[in-house]
C-alpha cells in the first residue's frame, strides 16, 4: 500500500511539473533600435515554431512570419519607418500561448 501511494504521488508530481513546463514560457522583449526600428527577442524554454505578425488598426496583416526551424530564441529587427502613423499590434504565437503588444508609429518612429 505504501509503495502504491509513492507511485501515485510521483505520478501526480510528474504531471504537475509537465503542466508547468508546457505553459507560461513564452517571453517577448521589444526594445528600441535605430530610428524607426524595433528589436524583438522571442524566447521559450523548449524549441518551438514561433509565429509572428503585425496588424494595422484595420486588423489587416502587414507582416507575417513562421519560424521554420524549431528554436528557443529568435531575434529580429523590424523597420517600421515606412509605415503610416497609427497603432499596430505585434503578436507572437506559440501553440496555445500568445503575446500581443501594441506599437505606435508616429512620423516614422516607433
Amino acid at each position: 500500500m505504501k509503495q502504491l501511494n509513492n507511485v501515485l504521488l510521483t505520478g501526480i508530481l510528474a504531471f504537475i511539473a509537465g503542466a508547468v513546463i508546457a505553459s507560461g514560457n513564452l517571453k517577448v522583449n521589444i526594445s528600441e533600435g535605430n530610428v524607426g526600428e524595433a528589436v524583438v527577442e522571442v524566447s521559450n524554454v523548449i524549441e518551438s515554431h514561433f509565429e509572428m505578425e503585425v496588424r494595422n488598426e484595420n486588423d489587416n496583416i502587414i507582416y507575417y512570419k513562421r519560424v521554420q526551424e524549431p528554436s528557443t530564441t529568435v531575434v529580429n529587427t523590424y523597420d517600421f519607418s515606412a509605415l503610416s502613423n497609427g497603432e499596430y499590434t505585434f503578436t507572437v504565437s506559440l501553440d496555445k500561448e500568445m503575446n500581443k503588444t501594441t506599437l505606435e508609429v508616429k512620423n516614422g518612429d516607433v
